[in-house]
């Protein structure tokens, strides 16, 4: 899909379950790819590498259809190959966008992402907690992100890295 956000078209994936019912609420998971990847490469499983892992939308598909309790999914893809300043209205338009559009439970709304897209969640985390219930980012970049102003709102939030990260 594409949406125009701050004068830009700007383009991402949105996954629906197979049996979806306009009168229930869906959870939605925002999920951010890593630096030089693409939506696609989050919706398809692939790892960084470019190896196939069969982790669509790292997992959390499978898992919430292993549940029964499908799930609404948006894969963003940044501008160039980094995330920036300009995401957050981004991320505002397509939330508003699939709130309007889709039958979404807005207290289950979250965002994910791998390095730098888990930087990007981590930043939405400082100042986007009323829109969302909880963040993880995976192995997130420490570095050349924008972090807006800190709220001080309290928001779920579980960061990971692997003891042999470079």
């Amino acid at each position: 899909f594409t949406i125009t956000s701050s004068g830009s078209q700007r383009s991402y994936i949105i996954d629906v379950p197979a049996n979806y019912d306009m009168n229930h609420a869906y959870r939605l998971f925002f999920t951010f790819h890593w630096i030089g990847s693409t939506s696609e490469a989050v919706r398809d499983g692939q790892t960084s590498n470019g190896g196939a892992a069969n982790w669509g939308y790292y997992g959390l598909k499978r898992m919430a259809n292993g549940a029964n309790d499908p799930a609404i999914f948006i894969a963003p893809q940044s501008m160039g190959s980094t995330w920036g300043e300009q995401h957050h209205p981004f991320f505002d338009d397509m939330l508003a966008r699939a709130k309007e559009q889709l039958c979404v439970d807005t207290t289950r709304v979250f965002a994910t992402g791998f390095s730098f897209g888990g930087m990007i969640t981590y930043s939405l985390s400082t100042n986007h907690q009323k829109d969302l219930r909880a963040a993880v980012g995976i192995a997130p970049t420490n570095y050349n992100i924008y972090l807006t102003t800190h709220t001080h709102e309290p928001i779920p939030w579980m960061s990971t890295t692997g003891m042999s990260d470079t």
